[in-house]
């Protein structure tokens, strides 16, 4: 119980008024507010020009859409912003892939060269930074919302999150970034990546057996990272990085 879900309202209706005033600027502009495309055409541009821009702009509009209409429902309490938040949960579950284009030659299972798209027999067997974090992100507004949310919208969103992301971490364990590749270098993407399954796992696994054994896999991956890490504790992608690297450890 990390958070005060919406029915708490205390702690909601207390809330600092300059966030509630926050929010409620931003609020006009997102309600009702078309679910961003995602074209094939939009994907494959990454392996026609190099440019990530055009695809993760939208990809980004959506959970940033998301996250912020539910922290508005959440101060508001009155239901409006619902059918938009239920739109965008359901848009994200029906994305073939929740990777990027740019780290779709990264999956281990793959040739190692870049793609047009994502091909859907991969689609599953890859983890990027990405995916992850749209699977905290997705656990959070489950876990504030989920009391308001149709039964359907939930089942979905837990479907999703249980085989694009705690499904793959335990049948893949080959892909580069967990830490049991012997010998294999890591870099921030490893305490990146589980910073965010910790939130997933323990938002949503109730299994208390299998939670342990996750948070345990979890620890034993960042072990393997900070034993490669380099005592000064600098990020190998330059400073403004280090919140994703050194910093996820003790998130």
């Amino acid at each position: 119980h990390p958070l005060p879900r919406i029915d708490e309202r205390d702690v909601w209706d207390n809330l600092d008024p300059e966030v509630k005033a926050y929010y409620a600027g931003q609020a006009p502009a997102l309600e009702g507010r078309p679910v961003a495309p995602l074209t094939a055409r939009m994907y494959a541009e990454f392996f026609y020009s190099g440019d990530r821009q055009i695809f993760e702009k939208a990809y980004l509009d959506r959970r940033k859409t998301l996250f912020s209409l539910a922290v508005c429902e959440c101060i508001e309490n009155r239901g409006r912003f619902i059918p938009d938040i239920e739109d965008l949960i359901w848009a994200i579950s029906e994305e073939t892939t929740w990777v990027v284009p740019a780290h779709l030659s990264q999956n281990s299972l793959g040739d190692g060269k870049v793609k047009p798209l994502a091909q859907p027999r991969l689609a599953r067997t890859h983890i990027d930074l990405f995916a992850a974090e749209t699977a905290s992100m997705l656990s959070w507004v489950n876990y504030l919302l989920g009391s308001r949310l149709k039964a359907e919208i939930v089942s979905r969103l837990e479907d999703e999150i249980t085989g694009r992301i705690l499904d793959v971490y335990v049948a893949h364990p080959e892909m580069g970034w967990t830490g049991f590749n012997e010998g294999r270098a890591l870099n921030n993407w490893n305490p990146w990546i589980y910073s965010n399954l910790l939130a997933v796992t323990l938002l949503n696994v109730e299994d208390a057996s299998k939670r342990e054994a996750l948070v345990r896999l979890y620890a034993k991956g960042l072990d393997a990272f900070l034993a490669t890490y380099s005592l000064d504790g600098g990020c190998d992608e330059g400073p403004g990085y280090f919140d994703k690297a050194g910093a996820s450890v003790l998130v």
